[in-house]
């Protein structure tokens, strides 16, 4: 998939151009340790560097709290480095994990993901087994609503890291608390909304009580941050979000949240030694593995959170 996407000419391009740029806006204006995606400090202190492994439960408020000031600085930069040079930009514009030659993966990986959530929510008590024929009906229009979806011209976009999930995180501790955190793999990164990135990132690596209680607490964290990088980069005032603005945005990008929950998170919370079989789920076939990583007990606790919300938003 990697090559049939090019992702080493993306990567490329980000490592040598892109975020030496957005680095360069950010350093200029407040030096200091803002490293986006690489550090000379993370790497030499690499006892106490560590992907967060977060199991059947998720990140917990701190580490969210580091996570979304970190999109915050990566979306602010984006923003400045376009108004500064918008060719900068072009080769984001095509959204691959939505276009191109992984289209029809990507596809597939979504559509069956809603299929084996309907199999599973059905055989639940019947307030849940309901949802079963409203997913099953999602699954046959999820994905072109989502390729609409990320190509909305809206007041405000950036260059979205598009993948912002636990496994492309990687913290820095010292003395066992969490000093910063960087973002990994920008195979899929696309110039379009910053809310991607928090439906996304939301959806796949929160606890579910950090979800009840401190969502919005999150959203906020990232505005405050964003506006005071944008104002410290010097991004005009047309280019910024209120957080109304901000809320706005994310309500007309919730679809995006179904692909987190129907595709990523049941990757995230498979247990024990079950394993996730992507490549048989991209390939559009239904294997043993994948069944039982959708039945399993701290998936299936998440979605019992997820679903009431998708339908209460008119998403199922």
């Amino acid at each position: 998939m990697a090559q049939e996407m090019q992702a080493s000419v993306q990567v490329t391009l980000m490592f040598c151009e892109t975020i030496p740029a957005m680095s360069q806006i950010l350093e200029k204006a407040a030096p200091g340790p803002r490293e986006l995606c690489s550090s000379r400090g993370l790497e030499s202190q690499s006892a106490e560097c560590s992907r967060w492994r977060t199991g059947p439960k998720g990140l917990d408020l701190t580490h969210a709290r580091l996570v979304v000031r970190k999109l915050a600085e990566f979306h602010a930069s984006s923003v400045a480095l376009d108004e500064q040079n918008p060719a900068a930009m072009d080769n984001y514009k095509i959204f691959r994990l939505f276009e191109g030659p992984i289209a029809w993966r990507i596809r597939s990986f979504l559509t069956q993901g809603c299929k084996l959530l309907a199999d599973q929510v059905e055989t639940s008590e019947q307030s849940y087994s309901k949802y079963a024929p409203k997913l099953r009906a999602l699954s046959e229009t999820v994905f072109p609503r989502l390729v609409e979806m990320s190509n909305r011209e809206g007041k405000f976009r950036v260059l979205a890291h598009a993948d912002t999930w636990v496994n492309n995180i990687m913290f820095q501790y010292s003395g066992g608390v969490v000093q910063d955190v960087i973002l990994l793999d920008f195979q899929v990164s696309a110039y379009s909304s910053p809310s991607i990135d928090l439906q996304y990132f939301t959806r796949t690596t929160l606890t579910e009580q950090v979800y009840a209680d401190h969502v919005t607490d999150l959203l906020k964290e990232y505005h405050g941050h964003l506006v005071e990088v944008m104002h410290d980069t010097g991004v005009s005032a047309d280019k910024q979000m209120s957080f109304e603005e901000v809320l706005e945005d994310m309500e007309a990008h919730a679809l995006f949240a179904v692909f987190g929950s129907a595709a990523v998170l049941p990757i995230v919370r498979v247990e024990g030694e079950c394993h996730f079989d992507v490549e048989a789920s991209m390939n559009g076939t239904v294997s043993d593995k994948n069944r039982k990583a959708f039945a399993g007990a701290s998936y299936m606790r998440a979605m019992k959170q997820i679903l009431p919300e998708f339908e209460k938003k008119g998403m199922l």
